[in-house]
Parts: C-alpha cells; sequence; structure tokens
C-alpha cells in the first residue's frame, strides 16, 4: 500500500519516455510514503522476490512491475486484484496474530476465542477483514462457478439453472453469490454470515448492477448455530449448499451439526460444496495449504486439519453421497462436491 506501481494507469505521467512503464529511484520516492534508505531496502527485497523488476538504464536503476504484479497488486486491473487481501488481512491481521501462535499451540488460547468472538466484539475488524477479502473471493467464485458443471452436471444442466438456489454459508462478502449471480442468469443466492460480516456484504451487495442484485439476500446467522438454522433456512429450499472457507475457520466439534443442516436445507438431488485449504491425505503437502493451516490456529485454535477424507466421512455420516474431490487454487485450495440423494 506505500508502493509506487510504475506501470499503473494513473502514474504514467512519472515514466520515462525512452522506456515506457519504467521508474528511476527519484520518481518513486516523490510517490511514496517511504522515503530514502528505507525506501531503497524495501524495493531491494521487492526486486528479491520478483515483485518488482530492475534494470539499468543510462547507468541508473529503473524499474518495472512484471505481468503478475501488475495484474495482482495494482489496484485498476480489475478483477485479478487482491493486494487489499494482503495488506488488509494477512499483513494487518494474521502476522499480528503469528507473535502468538507459540503459546496458542500449547494451550489453545487466542485473544478472541474463534472468529465469532473476534467480529462481534470488534465490528471494524469485521468490515476489514471482509472488504480485504472481497477481490481474492470474487475471482476464485468466478473460477468455482466455471468447474462446478464439470463436477455436478446433471445438477449445471441449462435447463435447471434458471431454478437455482444458492445458499452461501459463511459467504462474507458475498464474492461468491455475486459471481454467480453475475455468471448463472436468473440464479438466486442467500448469503448467511455473522451480523457484522453482513452489514460488509449488504454494502457490497448493494454496488452491484441491478440484475445481480435483486437475485442476492442475507441472512445474520451463525454457521456454529445448528439449532437456530430450523427456525430460519427451510428444509429442501437450495439447490447448492455453499461453505467456502468455513470447515477451517470454526470448531471442529460444529462440523457435524453444519453438514447436517446443509443436508436438511438442499433439494433432493441438490449439492453441498465445500472449498477450503486442505492438506493432501498423505499429510505431506501442499505447502501452502499446511501453511495457512497453521497460521490460521491463531483465531480457531479448536479447528479441525482439513483433509479431504476427513470432511468426506463427516458428509457421509449427513446422508451425503458420490463425493467428488478436486483441486481449485492449485497448490491451495481444493472443493469436495457431495449430492443429496434424490
Amino acid at each position: 500500500s506505500t508502493t509506487f506501481h510504475p506501470n499503473s494507469s494513473s502514474d504514467k505521467d512519472n515514466t520515462s519516455k525512452q522506456n515506457p512503464g519504467t521508474a528511476s529511484f527519484q520518481e518513486i520516492e516523490q510517490r511514496c510514503t517511504v522515503k530514502g534508505e528505507r525506501l531503497k531496502t524495501l524495493i531491494s527485497a521487492c526486486v528479491a522476490i520478483n515483485l518488482i523488476h530492475r534494470k539499468i538504464v543510462d547507468g541508473q536503476d529503473a524499474f518495472k512491475l512484471p505481468k503478475a504484479s501488475q495484474q495482482q497488486l495494482c489496484r485498476d486491473s480489475g478483477r485479478f486484484f487482491w493486494g487489499d487481501y494482503i495488506s488488509g488481512q494477512v499483513d494487518a491481521q494474521f502476522y499480528r496474530r503469528m507473535a502468538d501462535l507459540d503459546e496458542t499451540l500449547i494451550t489453545g488460547n487466542t485473544s478472541d476465542h474463534g472468529y465469532e468472538q473476534w467480529f462481534e466484539s470488534d465490528p471494524q475488524a469485521a468490515r476489514r477483514y471482509t472488504e480485504a477479502q472481497h477481490n481474492g473471493s470474487l475471482a476464485t467464485g468466478f473460477a468455482l462457478w466455471k468447474r462446478l458443471p464439470q463436477l455436478a452436471p446433471l445438477l449445471f444442466n441449462k435447463n435447471k439453472q434458471p431454478d437455482m438456489r444458492i445458499l452461501d454459508v459463511g459467504g462474507g462478502s458475498g464474492a461468491f453469490s455475486i459471481a454467480a449471480a453475475r455468471k448463472i442468469p436468473e440464479a438466486k443466492a442467500v448469503v448467511l454470515d455473522l451480523p457484522n460480516v453482513i452489514t460488509v456484504a449488504e454494502d457490497i451487495i448493494e454496488k452491484e448492477e441491478t440484475h445481480v442484485r435483486d437475485r442476492l439476500s442475507t441472512i445474520a446467522l451463525s454457521a456454529t448455530s445448528p439449532d437456530k438454522w430450523k427456525d430460519i433456512v427451510l428444509d429442501a429450499s437450495f439447490d447448492v449448499v455453499l461453505m467456502s472457507y468455513v470447515s477451517g475457520s470454526i470448531p471442529a466439534t460444529a462440523l457435524s451439526g453444519l453438514y447436517t443442516n446443509a443436508f436438511r436445507a438442499l433439494r433432493p438431488g441438490g449439492i453441498a460444496v465445500i472449498h477450503d485449504f486442505f492438506v493432501d491425505n498423505n499429510g505431506r503437502g501442499p505447502k501452502n495449504a499446511a501453511l495457512w493451516a497453521l497460521a490460521h490456529v491463531t483465531v480457531n485454535p479448536e479447528g479441525m486439519g482439513l483433509r479431504p477424507n476427513r470432511v468426506v466421512s463427516l458428509l457421509s455420516n449427513a446422508g451425503f453421497v458420490t463425493p467428488r474431490v478436486d483441486d481449485l487454487i492449485p497448490g491451495a485450495t481444493q472443493v469436495i462436491v457431495a449430492k443429496k440423494p434424490l
């Protein structure tokens, strides 16, 4: 959030005419809140991990963003941008919690005792977390809805899509529901999450175009309150119950109740979709999923160490059949699709 983006459209007046898309150190310093030797150190670190490219032009350093950085870290790049997630969630919230990781691993104690207490006690933290998650989740949401017809072809038959109803449990900003409403004509989605998260989701949904916004609604309810669902979520009323980044974010003891509620909420032939950071059944990786799970202990110390076979077993106990497991974000997340029998 402090660095200068030499390739971005708003900064083209500062680039060298002889070398479009590049900037000198002096040009970066003029536009950056970090100055002098500290900025040089920061830029060197970014060059070392290929976030910025460096070359020599007329005997001077010239810096340029590689395509990946320009797409993913510059706000004007469109739907590929996820810089808010890195700065607003990973850096501002999770890195600070890692200082307590050893204590949490030994005792199981955290400063907030899980997402529910954290967000209930600090609405601003809930807003920052939810807004930071949005762009990254939106891109992943589009990838998910593109993949699901391959995993559940009968449900995603074009003749059935206009009637599709989606329950997005722990839906956060509503990104996955927004992606569904944009991609699947006439599909309707309900975002279910904690009250302080739903407030943010409603603000985000309000900015969508009318034909998308009108097919989205919200429910302020905890995913860990299965006893309250039956009075709010009607049985056999949805075709898809999506649980993205939920299974690893709630206590392990709440998972059976969550999947049972998903089963009840689905029409016969409907599907539960579990998307999360899974470690492979052999426990050997992938690395990014394993490291994220470790960091997540600082928020959810009573959570399950997610592996596909453990979740499939719980889904089967809830009544689901024909589970399918596939990668979604390579090297990081997987998706499990299981069906409610006809």
